[in-house]
């Protein structure tokens, strides 16, 4: 009667004792080790993502450089970047602390990637364009008034042959193109400037095909798809370049693509 008293006291002892959280010396700093009476039991934190928000990579680069020593951390440490972001992971066993530079598409950018699926613009909104937006896209001086001054009218024509190539129109559709300002050429190449980030002002071509589209009465600008992707592939390639050659010397790996940790992938 009295030991099963005293086993009674004593476990209702033990589920008021709280718990200590242990650390040891060289353990990383996600694991801790649990004490509660004279147990103690191995557990891993799951910390909640801490993200340092950076406008520019050599932002970043100075960030990595000065915490990693590829001698000490064992490349724990890396960078990865794709088409929205750079982030430099601290350790990439866990990466929960994190640097990260956004990546902002520029206006110009959004108006040719716009145009892969909707090629068709009016004339009021090519005009503008050129003049705002694009203005430092192309070198024909002679573009915006070739936009501006080709009228598209209905015509009964029967079936006579017009436009480039003179293809057969139908029996409604011509153009009249004013004498002083004729057709641009059909191969326009545009210089597109990928970002807007402060540190990234570089351009890069992109061939389009430039055409009255007599139907509608618009113009169609149609981004040719391998110049598009050579466009994209060489906007990229200038973030690796930059990337590589700030931390060569540090030995911080550079990987395209996106960091995940096993949480991540399995929410993924």
């Amino acid at each position: 009667m009295i030991k099963e008293a005293i086993e009674h006291v004593q476990k209702h002892a033990e589920g008021h004792i709280k718990p200590e959280f242990i650390r040891r010396p060289g353990d990383p700093p996600y694991v801790i080790f649990l004490r509660k009476g004279n147990e103690v039991e191995r557990q891993e934190v799951t910390a909640p993502l801490r993200t340092v928000g950076l406008l520019r990579i050599d932002d970043l680069v100075a960030v990595a450089t000065k915490h990693f020593d590829s001698r000490i951390t064992q490349a724990e440490t890396a960078v990865f970047f794709n088409v929205h972001q750079i982030e430099l992971i601290f350790n990439t066993r866990n990466g929960y602390e994190r640097a990260r530079v956004s990546l902002v598409a520029s206006k110009e950018h959004t108006f040719f990637t716009d145009r892969r699926s909707a090629p068709r613009i009016g004339v009021r909104e090519l005009r503008g364009a050129l003049r705002y937006n694009l203005a430092d896209c192309f070198d024909n001086p002679a573009l915006e008034d070739q936009i501006s001054k080709l009228s598209i009218t209905r015509h009964d024509a029967g079936n006579e042959e017009h436009g480039r190539g003179r293809e057969s129109l139908g029996n409604e559709v011509m153009t009249e193109a004013q004498q002083e300002a004729g057709l641009p050429e059909a191969i326009q190449i545009f210089n597109v400037r990928r970002w807007a980030n402060p540190d990234l002002d570089v351009r890069h071509p992109i061939k389009c095909v430039l055409d009255p589209d007599l139907e509608t009465r618009q113009w169609l600008l149609v981004p040719n798809e391998a110049s598009y992707a050579e466009y994209i592939r060489l906007s990229l390639e200038v973030i690796e370049q930059r990337l590589r050659a700030g931390l060569k010397d540090c030995g911080v790996p550079v990987y395209q693509g996106a960091f995940a940790t096993t949480a991540e992938s399995a929410e993924g």
